[in-house]
């Protein structure tokens, strides 16, 4: 698990700085409209960094220990946040209301499955050792 994170940490600081640098080229390769949006690109940018560092590693561990029901859970809180934020924050800031709600749905996500992960390995490791 540490060199997982280890590795997606490098990895992520690695796509931010190279997104930070060429935000709007990057975009200018899809469509040269899209690079005055570059300030949206990068709020999902740092984003995609809690998935890759967090979300992708425990969510599929609690899947993977019999705890599909938490991934459930945080899915749902998940979801009803998204729904409040993007009711506030879209009219007051446009698009990117919308971004700073997914990033931070995504941070919020994956430390809530990776909290709820050692949670529930401590458990274990008690339960099998006594």
């Amino acid at each position: 698990m540490k060199r997982y994170m280890l590795f997606f940490t490098f990895i992520s600081f690695g796509i931010c700085g190279i997104s930070f640098l060429f935000s709007q080229e990057l975009l200018s390769l899809l469509d040269s409209s899209f690079a005055q949006y570059y300030d949206t690109f990068l709020i999902l940018i740092v984003g995609i960094c809690g998935i890759l560092i967090f979300r992708g590693l425990y969510g599929n561990l609690l899947s993977s220990i019999g705890k599909v029901h938490i991934n459930y859970y945080i899915g749902s809180v998940a979801l009803l946040l998204n729904s409040i934020s993007n009711y506030y924050l879209i009219p007051k800031y446009g698009i990117l209301g919308a971004a700073l709600t997914s990033a931070f749905i995504m941070w919020f996500t994956g430390i809530i499955s990776y909290v709820w992960f050692l949670i529930l390995y401590k458990k274990f490791n008690r339960v099998a050792y006594k």
